[in-house]
C-alpha cells in the first residue's frame, strides 16, 4: 500500500501506511538516507538513498545487506515472512530494483537485483505512476497522481533529488576496530596475577641463589623423578660482589617479565 517512483533524477514516495488493512494516522517515512557512520553499496557503488514499498519491519535486514554490499548473490537470512521492494539510487544516478526472489528455494531469501534502464515505480500505485512518467512527467507528479487515483496511496509526498555524479567515486572506508577497554577491576586482577607470578618466580630464584652461596646441590622434580642439579662446587663460594651481580641479574629478568605483561 505504497507508491514509490524514480525518474532518473528524483526519487519520490507517498507517506501512507496501513496495518491489517487499516490505514494508520500520520505520515510515515519511506525514503531513507545513510547516516554518517553508514556506507551502503550495490555492486560496488555507493548508495545515496532508497525508497521502500512494503513492510517497514524489513528495514534492519535491508540496511545490513546494503552495509555489507548487495550483489546478485545476496541472501537475507532469518527474514520474517513478508514482502517488500526498494528502489535505490547510487552516486552515478543509476537506479536499482531490489526485492525478494519468490522462486528461490524455501527458506533461502535470495534477492532480485536489477539495474533500472528508465523511470520505474513500485507499490500499489505502480501502474499509474509509471504511466505518468512515461509521458515525461517527474516522479513527484507520478506519485501525486497515484495518490489521487489509488486508494492505497496517500499522505504527503516525500522526495529526494539526485545531486549529480561526484568527480571521484567514493570508496568504502576501512573499519577500524575500537581499542579494548578494561574495567578497573580487570586491571587490578591482572596486576595482582602478574605480581604473584613474579613473586613465585622470585622465590625460585632466591632458592637457587641460596644454593649457590652455600655451595650446595639443589634438586628439582621433573615429572615423577628426582633429578640432581649441580651448581657451584662446594669448595668455591661466591664473593659479595658476585652475589650482588647474580641477584641483580634475577631482578632484571623479573623486571623485564613485568614490563612485557604491563605493556600487554
Amino acid at each position: 500500500m505504497t507508491t514509490i517512483a524514480y525518474d532518473m533524477k528524483m526519487l519520490a514516495s507517498d507517506s501512507k501506511a496501513s496495518q491489517g488493512g487499516v490505514a494508520m494516522i500520520g505520515d510515515h517515512t519511506k525514503i531513507y538516507l545513510p547516516k554518517e557512520d553508514e556506507y551502503w553499496e550495490i555492486q560496488g557503488v555507493k548508495i545515496l538513498a532508497f525508497a521502500l514499498a512494503g513492510d517497514p519491519d524489513v528495514l534492519p535486514w535491508i540496511k545490513e545487506a546494503l552495509d555489507d554490499g548487495v550483489t546478485h548473490r545476496t541472501t537475507l537470512d532469518e527474514l520474517p515472512e513478508t514482502d517488500f521492494v526498494i528502489i535505490a539510487v547510487d552516486e552515478l544516478g543509476q537506479g536499482w530494483y531490489f526485492g525478494l526472489d519468490r522462486n528461490s528455494r524455501r527458506g533461502i531469501n535470495k534477492v532480485i537485483l536489477s539495474a533500472i534502464q528508465g523511470p520505474l515505480a513500485a507499490g500499489s500505485g505502480m501502474i499509474i505512476a509509471t504511466a505518468v512518467m512515461s509521458i515525461g512527467r517527474s516522479a513527484k507528479d507520478a506519485v501525486e497522481q497515484a495518490i489521487r487515483l489509488d486508494n492505497h496511496s496517500g499522505g504527503a509526498i516525500q522526495e529526494w533529488v539526485y545531486p549529480g555524479a561526484p568527480e571521484v567515486l567514493s570508496k568504502r572506508p576501512i573499519k577500524v576496530e575500537p581499542e579494548p577497554v578494561f574495567t578497573q577491576t580487570e586491571v587490578n586482577t591482572f596486576v595482582q596475577d602478574a605480581i604473584k607470578d613474579l613473586m613465585d618466580k622470585s622465590e625460585e630464584n632466591i632458592q637457587v641463589v641460596k644454593g649457590i652461596i652455600q655451595g650446595e646441590k639443589t634438586s628439582k622434580k621433573k615429572t615423577s623423578e628426582q633429578v640432581q642439579v649441580d651448581t657451584v662446587p662446594a669448595t668455591r663460594k661466591l664473593t659479595p660482589k658476585e652475589l650482588l651481580e647474580q641477584a641483580d641479574s634475577f631482578a632484571q629478568q623479573a623486571l623485564e617479565q613485568f614490563k612485557e605483561k604491563d605493556n600487554a
